[in-house]
């Protein structure tokens, strides 16, 4: 069965927030349909990557000390002791440390691609998409972008 061509249509407007024209784009474009696992997958890999994981305490192995037993086994009237670097003594390394880590993911570069064009299909499908003619400033102020924003309705100044 073959599927017609599915066009997304766009207003375009200019600064003042008028209507243009109108832009017609092909679904197959952005590969025809939202790919919800991939986005899904794309998103826990950018926060993962943003993880840093750094957190670290010395276990026995990396305390400075001797391995060398304390005192003998038997015959002092102490309890038993071995070394330094035990966790039971103060200075010593801590049983079950923490080690740093490393929390970064990756993806393959073609399902990174279908990510960011299901994340751009799914904007177009939803109509959160506005497109501007052009933009430009004499001199970069947020007074006057803001004014556009306003023309646009997309931000309210209050």
């Amino acid at each position: 069965m073959i599927r017609d061509k599915v066009m997304i249509n766009l207003t375009v407007y200019n600064k003042d927030g008028q209507e243009v024209e109108s832009l017609k784009i092909d679904e197959s474009v952005f590969g025809g349909k939202v790919r919800y696992s991939l986005l899904k997958q794309a998103i826990v890999m950018y926060h993962a990557n943003k993880r840093v994981g750094t957190t670290t305490t010395k276990n026995r192995s990396m305390v400075a000390g001797s391995t060398r037993k304390i005192y003998r086994q038997k015959h002092t009237g102490f309890a038993r002791a071995g070394t330094v670097r035990t966790g039971k003594r103060v200075g010593g390394g801590v049983t079950f440390a923490k080690i740093a880590r490393d929390f970064s993911q990756r993806m393959p570069k073609k399902q990174r691609r279908l990510a960011r064009d299901s994340a751009i299909l799914a904007k177009l499908l939803s109509n959160n998409v506005v497109v501007l003619d052009g933009l430009s400033f004499d001199k970069p102020r947020t007074k006057d972008f803001v004014g556009i924003l306003n023309n646009l309705k997309i931000f309210t100044n209050q």
